[in-house]
């Protein structure tokens, strides 16, 4: 249809001696190992809860059911999302759990030393020019979100109030939330990442 994708820019990029050939590979596998294959063992471990939990499968199915009888709907669309709150608490709870990008993407300090103070008044100097890795595992699986207390064991149990106002029960995002990274360089890819997980686990209920 003459519609051009991603792999045809890169050939052009390269065409053109503006990227090298190992700039484009390593360009491609970036794409397939940070979006494709996360995304994909994210909706295989969603899978898998929602066989463990019946209980919140059935819950999920009929809040995405009620909302396309709502609509007149005979498949699912992305506009509904807004209004299943717990099939998007589900979604949530399957990141945190799942935790797929153990320790987050890498980041340095910069040049200067850094001071950090924790809301408990700790301090901690981070060297300059230092690794920074953020433990995804330990925050999504071993820090209780509701006390904030560190866990013996892992917490691998579906928490759909983590996601959800107590007062409204509408769906919100927990600041504990750290499987796409935070601040200016979090994912750029989470919206769509996230928005895959959505009609894949709709269109499959």
């Amino acid at each position: 249809d003459g519609q051009k994708v991603y792999v045809d820019h890169l050939l052009e990029q390269l065409e053109q001696g503006k990227m090298s050939f190992d700039e484009v590979i390593g360009d491609l596998i970036i794409g397939l190992v940070a979006g494709i294959d996360t995304t994909s063992n994210t909706a295989e471990y969603a899978l898998l809860l929602l066989a463990k939990y019946p209980h919140v499968q059935q819950q999920v199915r009929e809040e995405i059911s009620s909302a396309m009888t709502s609509r007149n709907l005979k498949r699912f669309e992305l506009s509904l999302v807004n209004e299943l709150h717990i099939f998007r608490a589900f979604v949530h709870e399957v990141l945190r759990i799942s935790a797929v990008v153990v320790m987050g993407l890498p980041h340095y300090s910069g040049k200067k030393p850094l001071k950090l103070e924790l809301e408990d008044g700790r301090e901690y100097s981070v060297p300059g020019s230092t690794l920074i890795h953020c433990n995804t595992l330990l925050i999504s699986r071993y820090i209780d979100w509701e006390s904030g207390q560190r866990l013996e064991k892992e917490n691998t149990d579906i928490h759909l109030e983590y996601w959800l106002d107590p007062d409204t029960k509408r769906f919100k995002i927990n600041g504990n939330h750290v499987s796409f990274g935070t601040g200016k360089r979090d994912c750029p890819g989470q919206a769509l990442a996230v928005r895959s997980l959505y009609v894949l686990l709709a269109e499959l209920l």
